[in-house]
C-alpha cells in the first residue's frame, strides 16, 4: 500500500524542519516529515520537539506514536539531531522528549539510533533510556571498510562477489552516477523488484521529495547500471555522517539481465564513488542472520564483515514502569509467549508491511 503525496501538503513548519534535517550530517529521510506523512497510512500519529535559538532550529526529533490494545507506544528513528551534534541541545531535546511522552500517554518511548549518534544515545541514557532488544532486537548488518584501493576493495569481497563484479564487468555493464533525470529510471527498476519479491514500497513522489531534499548536499546518491544502452539495475543511497548506507535498489528481472549479475558492480562503483567523496564504511543496512535468503547471501558476498548496530533503547511510563519493562522482556525471552504476541499483532493489524 501506498500513499500519494508531494512537498506542496507540507506546512511551512513541516518544510523547516526538513530543511533543519537535510544539513544535519547525521540526518536521514526517517526524520523527515514526509516519512511521517507515510506513516500515517498505517496508524501512526506524529508528534516533533523543536529546539530554536536565535530563531533557528537548533535541534529536535520527530516521534512517531502508535495506540494498540495495550497502550500507545512511541518510536523515533534516527533521532534526536542537534545541530553540530551539541550535548546541551541534546539533552534539552531529550527532556522535551519526555513531557511529549507523557502527555501522549505513552506506554514507553523505544529510539533506534545510528552508530555514529553517540552523543544522542548518552543524552537519552542520562535521561533514563536502556537498552531493551525485546520485540526488536540487535539489528546485524554487513559493511565494508572503504580505506583501500580499487583492487583492495574487490580482494576484500566474498570469493564469489568478486566473481559476479568482474563477471559483470566483462559482459559490458556500465556503472554511471544518476541524478534527477534518472530517478524514472530507478523506480521502475524498484517497482518491478518489488512486485517480484511482494514487499510494499514509497511511491514515486517520494523519492522525488528525498531528492530534492537531501541531493544537493550530497546525502543521497544514485548509481545506474547500463547494459547496450538499457537500464539493468539501480540503487539510491543515504550518507550519514561518513557512512554510505544502501537506501533502495532495483533490478530488471528479466533471465539476460539476471545472468549479467549487475548488482554485484553496481555496490562495488557506489564504493569506490563514496570511497572518493570522503566516507569510510559502506553498510548494506541489515541481513537475516537466521534466514539465509537471496538477499542475505548477496551481502554477505559483496561486504563480508559482519556488524551489530547499537541496540534500541527505551523508556517506560506510567505506573510501574520497571515492571512493565521486565514483563516486556520476559514474554519476548520466551519463544512461545513471542509467537502468540506477534500473531495477535497481525491478527489486529499492528504487524502491517510498511515501505522503509
Amino acid at each position: 500500500m501506498t500513499t500519494e503525496t508531494n512537498s506542496s501538503v507540507l506546512t511551512s513548519e513541516e518544510l523547516e524542519w526538513d530543511a533543519f534535517v537535510s544539513r544535519n550530517p547525521l540526518g536521514h529521510h526517517e526524520q523527515t516529515s514526509m516519512y511521517a506523512r507515510m506513516r500515517l497510512a498505517y496508524g501512526f500519529s506524529c508528534e516533533r520537539v523543536v529546539i530554536h535559538s536565535s530563531g533557528q532550529i537548533v535541534g529536535g526529533a520527530q516521534v512517531l506514536f502508535r495506540r494498540t490494545p495495550i497502550g500507545t507506544f512511541g518510536v523515533l528513528q534516527r533521532g534526536p539531531l542537534a545541530r553540530e551534534d551539541d550535548p546541551d541541545v541534546l539533552a534539552a531535546v531529550v527532556e522535551r522528549l519526555d513531557e511529549v511522552a507523557q502527555e501522549a500517554r505513552a506506554v514507553s518511548l523505544r529510539v533506534q539510533t545510528f552508530c555514529l549518534q553517540a552523543n544522542a544515545r548518552a543524552a537519552l541514557e542520562m535521561d533514563g533510556f536502556i537498552e531493551d532488544e525485546s520485540w526488536v532486537g540487535r539489528q546485524t548488518t554487513t559493511v565494508a571498510r572503504l580505506g583501500f584501493s580499487d583492487e583492495d576493495l574487490l580482494a576484500r569481497m566474498a570469493k564469489q562477489g568478486r566473481y559476479k563484479t568482474r563477471l559483470a564487468k566483462r559482459s559490458g555493464v556500465v556503472v554511471s552516477v544518476g541524478g534527477a533525470d534518472t530517478l524514472e529510471e530507478f523506480f521502475a527498476l524498484h517497482q518491478m523488484t518489488a512486485e517480484h519479491h511482494g514487499f510494499p514500497i514509497f511511491p514515486r513522489s517520494y523519492y522525488n521529495y528525498i531528492w530534492s531534499l537531501f541531493a544537493d548536499g550530497g546525502r543521497v546518491q544514485q548509481f545506474i547500471a547500463v547494459h547496450d544502452g538499457k537500464p539493468v539495475a539501480a540503487i539510491l543511497n543515504a550518507i550519514v555522517g561518513d557512512h554510505m548506507l544502501y537506501g533502495w535498489g532495483g533490478t530488471d528481472r528479466s533471465d539476460a539481465a539476471s545472468k549479467l549479475a549487475a548488482n554485484y558492480l553496481l555496490h562495488y562503483e557506489a564504493m569506490k564513488w563514496a570511497r572518493d567523496h570522503g566516507c569510510s564504511l559502506y553498510d548494506m543496512l541489515g541481513i537475516s542472520l537466521q534466514q539465509q535468503d537471496g538477499l542475505t547471501r548477496f551481502k554477505t558476498r559483496v561486504a563480508p564483515e559482519l556488524k551489530t548496530w547499537p541496540a534500541p533503547i527505551r523508556k517506560w511510563y506510567g505506573p510501574l514502569p520497571g515492571l512493565r519493562a521486565n514483563a516486556s522482556t520476559f514474554a519476548w525471552s520466551r519463544p512461545i509467549a513471542r509467537k502468540v504476541v506477534k500473531r495477535i499483532a497481525r491478527q489486529v493489524g499492528l504487524a502491517p508491511k510498511m515501505p522503509w
